[in-house]
């Protein structure tokens, strides 16, 4: 993590900020005597009334719920003291006009003057660009009297003042991030350094392109190119993913390579046909090759043609097998053994396998290659 050489922009506390919109929102909204609509505190169970004028005073234990109607008494910058007409809440006390840049209380029947919602919509947009600005930057703060970089990204936003463009202009800008975060990086790319609108030289992100702030994370300790943390862990991800990937491909390309040496995996071309078997014993036609036993009396069978696959058998298959058992007195096995147990030293080829017949003339037969092909897949 590499420190940069620049100063850091003038940060006010989000505290100062929402006071601030409090003020430039309800300063001379209202006045005594006004009768006023709660319509704010809906997803809080009402707004917070305090027993003074000071926003340090205690705190009433019941809120001023939504929908509730008051009469002004005092108004001072902000904040008000009031009379329960009708509604839910404290008979009395002191509650503030606006909260975050929205209104808490409008006057019965008029709803928020448009002076207010221009005011209140100027100040919420003023502050929703300093938190962004704070948080590319790595900030935790609030960062003010900033003006955006004449080099953020490659495509510039519309900067209106209504909401609606300030939440386009965010999505805009977080789908370049997005973008930019899935290209590599070159290690041997030089620092992006440019100049905010104080003349002052500003280093970059790489990858996002917007400013570093106080510190900036690099590949290794004498990296040119820094990056923010979300940016460096986008890098190095993809970095991950691309070594991955070869690797899979790699182990694909010897696994295919050995199978091809070893012949490894069944192909259908392999099984052997009924057809000519057939013949020779003088069955019928075998429609599409498939052919069974039926039994005669009670100690001989004979080959028919089949229609269903359960029923069917391969006549090579059956042959090679009865001639073990008529010769061997068994049936015909086959395994993969380890060659280290066969030997009594350790060998570099011990993690190869090698194949055992009983008995050893099944090797080189159709039923030896079947019985090995269904073990290695098992």
């Amino acid at each position: 993590m590499a420190p940069l050489d620049t100063v850091a922009p003038v940060a006010h506390s989000a505290e100062m900020v929402g006071d601030k919109l409090e003020q430039l929102a309800g300063m001379d909204a209202f006045v005594p005597g006004d009768i006023l609509e709660v319509v704010g505190g809906a997803s809080s169970g009402g707004i917070i009334v305090r027993t003074g004028k000071d926003k340090t005073s205690s705190v009433e234990i019941e809120r001023l719920s939504k929908g509730s109607f008051v009469k002004a008494l005092e108004v001072d910058t902000g904040r008000l003291s009031y009379e329960l007409l009708s509604g839910s809440g404290p008979a009395g006390g002191w509650v503030s006009f606006t909260a975050s840049g929205r209104a808490l209380l409008v006057k019965a029947g008029t709803g928020l003057p448009a002076a207010d919602v221009k005011i209140a919509q100027e100040a919420l947009h003023c502050y929703s660009r300093r938190l962004a600005e704070a948080r590319e930057a790595g900030k935790g703060d609030f960062i003010l009297n900033r003006n955006p970089f004449s080099m953020v990204s490659e495509k510039e936003t519309d900067t209106s003042s209504n909401g609606d463009s300030l939440l386009a202009d965010l999505e805009v800008e977080a789908a370049v991030e997005d973008s930019n975060a899935r290209k590599s990086v070159s290690a041997g790319a030089s620092a992006i350094i440019v100049k905010d609108s104080d003349g002052e030289a500003v280093m970059l992100c790489h990858q996002c392109h917007l400013p570093l702030g106080d510190f900036g994370y690099g590949k290794h300790e004498k990296s040119k190119c820094l990056f923010h943390a979300e940016c460096m862990a986008h890098v190095m991800l993809h970095e991950r993913q691309l070594n991955e990937d070869a690797r899979k491909s790699k182990e694909a390309e010897l696994k295919k390579s050995r199978r091809e040496e070893y012949d490894i995996g069944w192909k259908v071309a392999t099984i052997p046909s009924n057809i000519d078997a057939a013949t020779k014993l003088g069955c019928g036609v075998i429609p599409q090759g498939l052919c069974c036993l039926v039994l005669q009396g009670e100690d001989s069978v004979r080959i028919a043609p089949t229609f269903e696959p359960a029923g069917a058998l391969n006549l090579e298959y059956l042959s090679i097998a009865l001639q073990v058992r008529r010769v061997e007195g068994r049936e015909p096995l086959f395994s993969l053994d380890p060659i280290q147990a066969l030997q009594d030293t350790f060998a570099p080829e011990a993690s190869m396998q090698a194949k055992r017949f009983v008995p050893e003339w099944i090797a080189g037969t159709s039923v030896g290659e079947v019985m090995f092909q269904a073990d290695y897949h098992l």
